[in-house]
């Protein structure tokens, strides 16, 4: 069997994974018998990676691969690998992938920092955008390398559009310190609001003002989970700007992680199924428990909520623990259940842990 014909025969295979999911059917694709042979070959090297890092269209590839012989495929894999034109075809192919063929990521996270950005899919695979010496871009993808004349951010942000249009999480990270201003980007990627479809939106170090920016821009009907690391929400104004958002009132899962989080908010969280605080600016108070017990808990769609805090006065946990368990008289720390006649519950109090964490769980 000739290079060619060994290549051909996988080309089916190779494109009913892309139809069906591409990533999860791709990895399986090679660790087949047949595509193992065929992995130390530089062509199907090639086409891991570019398949991997812009799900390029078979569409597309399935023309010139026809066409490539035996003795010149290591030719013309340098060749386009060093193309400046091959950039816009990638990136056509890429929109075919996740257009045509429905292609759907499980995660897409961009890791933004002060001389590149990652690009990473579904947690593994992985392209850089870096500035290039012509002041350009050079992207880089499991030891490939192109380069683009564009800025490497406009670059990223461009690819980062189109990926986004099915996509099942995405996460931003901006680490930048103002270096460039993230927003301005992205909002002249997105230019229309809820343009981005995606169930999870996970925002790391970014302001209230900059988060509720990017969050008008993702689609409020399709939005379950808003994720918020180390986000500046002492703007309290702003806060109250986003949850007015239909993105925030419409999720089912908020989750507030090292940030300082003013308790008096904390009833904006009970329309949640589950959420999440860490860390709350103040203790735990016998109203706010009550609060829970008689609204949170008894709605039919709530699941779970844990409130974290750093102790700043003393807090009365068996006051607390007598809220759902009136004849209560165990220690500081308690894990009770809880029966409101509709559902049960599972309560726990740590006090003696730093820092001290209230959770319930239904049953």
């Amino acid at each position: 069997m000739t290079l060619l014909s060994a290549h051909s025969s996988l080309l089916a295979d190779f494109e009913t994974c892309v139809r069906r999911s591409f990533f999860d059917h791709f990895f399986s694709l090679i660790t087949c018998q047949n595509a193992a042979t065929l992995y130390h070959l530089p062509f199907y090297k090639f086409l891991l990676s570019v398949a991997i890092s812009v799900s390029i269209s078979l569409k597309d590839f399935q023309i010139n691969f026809r066409n490539m012989s035996d003795s010149d495929s290591d030719s013309s894999v340098e060749e386009n690998s060093q193309d400046p034109k091959i950039s816009l075809k990638m990136c056509h192919s890429l929109e075919a992938a996740v257009i045509e063929f429905g292609i759907r990521f499980d995660a897409i996270a961009y890791d933004m920092r002060e001389d590149h950005i990652r690009f990473i899919y579904n947690h593994g695979p992985q392209i850089k955008y870096t500035e290039a010496e012509n002041g350009g871009t050079t992207v880089k993808c499991n030891g490939q390398k192109r380069i683009e004349a564009e800025n490497f951010v406009d670059r990223a942000f461009k690819d980062m559009k189109i990926a986004l249009k099915n996509v099942e999480t995405f996460e931003i990270n901006n680490d930048t310190k103002e270096k460039y201003n993230i927003v301005k980007h992205f909002t002249k990627a997105f230019k229309s609001e809820e343009s981005i479809h995606t169930k999870a939106m996970i925002f790391d170090r970014f302001s209230i003002r900059d988060t509720i920016s990017i969050l008008s821009r993702v689609y409020a009907q399709t939005l379950e989970n808003i994720h918020m690391w180390h986000t500046d929400i002492r703007d309290f104004d702003q806060f109250e700007r986003m949850i007015e958002m239909d993105q925030w009132k419409n999720a089912k899962k908020c989750t507030i992680w090292e940030s300082s989080f003013d308790t008096k908010y904390t009833e904006n969280l009970f329309h949640f199924d589950s959420f999440t605080i860490y860390q709350m600016s103040s203790s735990l108070k016998t109203q706010l428990a009550i609060k829970i017990r008689d609204d949170v808990m008894t709605r039919s769609t709530f699941e779970y909520c844990n409130l974290r805090y750093y102790e700043t006065v003393y807090t009365n946990s068996l006051e607390i623990a007598k809220v759902f368990k009136p004849d209560y008289e165990g220690g500081a720390d308690f894990e009770i259940e809880y029966d409101n006649g509709s559902n049960k519950f599972k309560i726990e109090f740590k006090v003696s842990c730093s820092p001290h964490s209230f959770t319930i769980k239904r049953c």
